[in-house]
């Protein structure tokens, strides 16, 4: 039922749902005894929808579901390898679609193979507790085929965003992006940031 399944009241017992399945998998793992072999990652494509609100950590957040701000596009990851990872772990690195495919070239021993898209960054030793190699920034272009949505470039890290039409967001005072700033009012080192972004962004559409 198409109706139910869009319905916002029914979201908790989904996850309730989801939740009941990833345990299957697991429980399988360790039926036949290959859990320690295996890398159980999770992690969502993009956020709720706006008719959702979560709660987290006290605060409400209302999904952004097709939005490029945060909401739309930052979700929860989880990496489950038993024996390998430690339990409780928390990573705030970036980590981006195109790292996976490395990633996963590396745990599987074929880290030296050319890929056929060099953007990706493998994120295999940070599962083991190894940061010295982590993501600086993450390119997105965004043009949907679906909603009233307007093509998006942009580049961001953790503190600034840059969109190809020149708007600046310092994401750390405003990750909703309420309002964009001009270069006259970063500091110093967030102008070099920007700079850095300025030359991902040109290089990134010409290619």
């Amino acid at each position: 039922d198409t109706a139910k399944v869009n319905d916002p009241k029914y979201f908790k017992d989904m996850l309730r749902y989801l939740d009941h399945l990833v345990g299957r998998i697991t429980k399988k793992l360790d039926d036949t005894g290959i859990r320690e072999e295996t890398v159980i990652m999770f992690i969502g494509d993009n956020g709720t929808s706006p008719q959702i609100v979560s709660r987290f950590k006290g605060t409400d957040y209302r999904g952004a579901k097709g939005q490029t701000i945060s909401r739309g596009t930052h979700v929860p990851m989880i990496v489950n390898w038993k024996g390998k990872i430690k339990a409780g772990t928390v990573n705030s690195s970036l980590i981006d679609f195109s790292d996976f495919l490395p990633t996963l070239l590396d745990i599987g021993g074929s880290s030296g193979k050319k890929l056929p898209v060099p953007d990706g960054l493998s994120f295999y030793p940070q599962l083991t507790g190894n940061m010295s190699q982590v993501r600086p920034w993450v390119f997105t272009f965004y043009e949907p085929k679906w909603g009233k949505y307007t093509r998006k470039a942009y580049v961001h890290n953790m503190d600034w965003k840059l969109y190809e039409t020149g708007q600046i967001y310092d994401l750390k005072k405003d990750p909703d992006e309420l309002k964009s700033l001009t270069k006259a009012q970063l500091s110093a080192p967030a102008m070099k940031t920007i700079a850095v972004f300025e030359a991902v962004i040109a290089n990134k559409l010409k290619n």
